[in-house]
């Protein structure tokens, strides 16, 4: 598995989903939508999974949002070949 990149370092090619780190929602997959301004305030799209309390049981729920502040990135892993 590759290393965490800063996206002060280096940002991924636009639209290409990768893992990325954010202090609230932890580990996600995301992309970046646009990349026209500075490397560390690009538009990126992140999928969230989350879960809520309903009647006691654990239900996911995902949601997607947008110009979430990224501090890390990374490729997502290869697929096996199985």
């Amino acid at each position: 598995m590759s290393e965490w990149i800063s996206v002060k370092e280096q940002n991924p090619e636009p639209k290409t989903m990768v893992l990325v780190s954010h202090k609230t929602f932890g580990v996600q997959i995301g992309f970046i939508n646009d990349n026209y301004v500075r490397p560390s305030r690009n538009r990126w799209i992140v999928y969230v999974r989350e879960f809520e309390e309903d009647a006691g049981n654990h239900v996911p729920k995902t949601g997607k949002y947008e110009h979430i502040d990224i501090s890390h990135w990374m490729p997502l892993p290869k697929l096996p070949e199985e």
